[in-house]
């Protein structure tokens, strides 16, 4: 992986927190540069050693795939992330609802990732209006 001197070099200075994958970052290995994530997961993993906290974005339902997934592949996501070197799963929902997080959550937890809930702040254009106002985020965060 070319970006792999750089990780090493943050691992030197002290860096022991990365973002490391997940959605985007995860399909752009696949789709576009012909490498394989998980690879790229283990060998991120290799070089900043066993007590850095690797951490990924996930889609909540999605996880890293584009469409809803089932609950099987939900499940398969958290325990191949785990395999692969990842320590914590920010999970998020464009549109926070909180019921596309619950099994996502549990299958995170399941595995023995850390689960951090993610709050997706936006506003709606002026005249509108919507769900995303102060009482929603008071009462979803």
């Amino acid at each position: 992986m070319t970006f792999f001197p750089a990780v090493e070099a943050a691992k030197k200075a002290g860096i022991n927190h990365f973002e490391f994958g997940g959605g985007a970052r995860f399909q752009s290995l696949y789709f576009y540069l012909q490498e394989d994530a998980f690879e790229m997961m283990d060998g991120f993993r290799e070089i900043v050693g066993p007590d850095a906290n690797l951490q990924v974005l996930s889609r909540g339902i999605n996880t890293v795939m584009l469409d809803t997934g089932s609950r099987e592949m939900i499940d398969l996501f958290a325990k191949m992330f785990k395999k692969h070197g990842t320590t914590t799963v920010r999970n998020f929902d464009a549109l926070n609802d909180v019921n596309n997080l619950a099994f996502s959550a549990e299958m995170i937890k399941k595995h023995g990732l850390d689960h951090e809930v993610v709050v997706t702040m936006m506003d709606l254009p002026p005249g509108c209006q919507g769900a995303h106002d102060v009482p929603f985020y008071k009462k979803n965060a």
